[in-house]
């Protein structure tokens, strides 16, 4: 993590490409993520009227009503704030990271804590602003969100997955920001979206399609074990344990 770190400190100072830059980037973040304790992602969100609401009554002063970075306080501020509607700079732009500005603040900025919001008030926010630069289509929407790891589409900007997951179709990303209700709408309880995202795992892996089957099966217990986890290993930790050393 050091040397990467470094790495990527000496190509911002040698002033490389932006390719060379988002590749070290990426593989930085991506060690950050899997040594970082396990996210508690969030299982709904507010409606849409109230998270309107919330971003009025606690960022709008600054943001600006739309998220433009144009607020009464706006001109006050240095550096210039964020135009969430901007489109490019948003699809370098996870959730993750938005949420992390939420709950902490941003230092050598005016962005306070949020901290004293609670964690489902502080996600609306995070997907609430990741979603003004982008369009919903109803047209275009697939409804397979559940094909895709929420935690990948939480923690990856859109450019990020596109990147890594070439069965990803183009605009499916910026359709689940737009209206990320989507990812929260299904009445599955999560032991069936465990069972039906292995099922997937196993026909894919029968097709040949290795790197299908592992997305799959991650989903599997992200989307769907992981929410039952602690209340099966409270009831009964052996059998918990179990389906950890099976699966």
């Amino acid at each position: 993590m050091i040397t990467l770190s470094k790495s990527l400190l000496c190509v911002v100072q040698a002033k490389k490409t932006l390719v060379e830059i988002q590749a070290l980037t990426s593989e930085l973040k991506n060690v950050l993520i899997k040594n970082s304790p396990q996210l508690s992602l969030p299982t709904s969100l507010l409606s849409v009227s109230r998270v309107k609401q919330l971003f009025q009554n606690n960022c709008a002063s600054c943001h600006g009503v739309r998220g433009k970075g144009d607020g009464e306080l706006a001109r006050q501020l240095s550096p210039q704030l964020t135009n969430f509607n901007e489109r490019t700079r948003a699809l370098d732009r996870s959730i993750l990271g938005l949420y992390n500005v939420v709950t902490g603040g941003l230092d050598g900025t005016a962005m306070p804590s949020f901290n004293n919001l609670t964690a489902k008030r502080r996600w609306s926010l995070a997907f609430y602003t990741g979603s003004l630069a982008f369009v919903f289509d109803e047209k275009r929407q697939e409804n397979n969100a559940l094909d895709h790891s929420l935690a990948d589409l939480v923690q990856y900007s859109p450019n990020e997955l596109y990147r890594a997951k070439t069965d990803l179709k183009k605009g499916f990303v910026e359709q689940l920001r737009a209206n990320p209700e989507e990812l929260f709408s299904a009445t599955k309880a999560p032991l069936t979206v465990a069972c039906d995202q292995l099922k997937k795992a196993l026909a894919a892996y029968k097709n040949s399609d290795v790197i299908l089957s592992q997305q799959f099966a991650v989903s599997a217990y992200l989307d769907g074990f992981e929410l039952v986890e602690n209340n099966l290993d409270a009831y009964d930790s052996s059998l918990r344990k179990m389906i950890d050393l099976t699966y």
